[in-house]
Formats: C-alpha cells, sequence, structure tokens
C-alpha cells in the first residue's frame, strides 16, 4: 500500500548491468517525506548513483516500482524532475563549452522554466551566493540545481 502523503516511495527497485554482469542494486525500498534529508552511504559501486539514477529514470530498474506523490513515477519522470534537483557525480552535470548563466538556461528549461526566468534565477543565484565573478565551474555547478525552485534537492558526491 502506497501511502499518499510520501514525497517519494521506492519499492523492491533492483538494477543489474548485463555487460558487466554486475548487480549494481538489489531490492531497495525507503520512502521519503517533505522535508526529509536522506543520504545514501556505501563504498564505491554499492549502487548509490544508480539508485537515483533509477528515481530520475535515467535509467530503468529491472525491477520494482518508484512512487512520487503516491503516482507511479517508475517510467514517468516529469513530475519528480520539476520538483527536484539533483548534481549527479560531481562536476560532469554542466557543459564546459557554455557559461554558468547558459548552463542555468539549459538546465532551467530541462525543468520547465522559460529562457528570462532561468537567467533572471541563475543571476540571482550567482550573485547572491558572490559567484557572478568567480571562474570557478565547481561552484556554478551546485548551483543550477537551484535554478527552478526545487523542492527537493540532493546532490550525488564523489
Amino acid at each position: 500500500m502506497i501511502n499518499m502523503s510520501n514525497l517519494l516511495t521506492v519499492k523492491n527497485i533492483s538494477k543489474t548491468y548485463q555487460k558487466a554482469n554486475k548487480k549494481a542494486v538489489s531490492n531497495v525500498s525507503f520512502e521519503v517525506n517533505s522535508g526529509d534529508i536522506v543520504a545514501f552511504l556505501g563504498p564505491n559501486g554499492a549502487g548509490k548513483t544508480s539508485t537515483l539514477k533509477m528515481i530520475l529514470n535515467l535509467i530503468s530498474p529491472d525491477q520494482g516500482q518508484i512512487f512520487f506523490q503516491g503516482q507511479d513515477a517508475t517510467h514517468k519522470n516529469l513530475p519528480l524532475l520539476k520538483n527536484t534537483g539533483v548534481l549527479l557525480e560531481g562536476s560532469k552535470n554542466m557543459f564546459w563549452s557554455l557559461s554558468p548563466i547558459e548552463n542555468f538556461i539549459y538546465w532551467g528549461g530541462q525543468r520547465g522554466l522559460n529562457k528570462k526566468e532561468a537567467t533572471e534565477k541563475g543571476l540571482f543565484l550567482l550573485k547572491r551566493y558572490s559567484y557572478y565573478q568567480t571562474k570557478s565551474w565547481d561552484a556554478a555547478n551546485y548551483w543550477y540545481l537551484l535554478c527552478h525552485d526545487c523542492a527537493s534537492p540532493a546532490i550525488d558526491s564523489r
């Protein structure tokens, strides 16, 4: 039974990478309520990033289900993406050939913002956190995930 008050419910998801013959995630289940802070802890190769990627529907689970606000999101991730900011595996999320503002426009657009909204939000965040003048991509990398006022930011650190 799915509790409709949960933000996210993950039920028995598993993932095997066939080419490597590697079971990355085995029968994982958990619930997240609005306002919860969740951490995945484990050694390299434990399946932390694979679990996040399945939640975001970037890869498909071999079995199990993912529910967002009580609705099956196993193969439909748009509602989740509009309300979640995720930074996967450090700096691989930015397009290095684009400026920080261009990255805000791109990633904001992926989350439903128009160009004007993404630009304004990006400039606000860069100025607010004193990164407007910086050339540090690592710094800008973390703030783009907030450009669409997500309800659930998450960072997958290395």
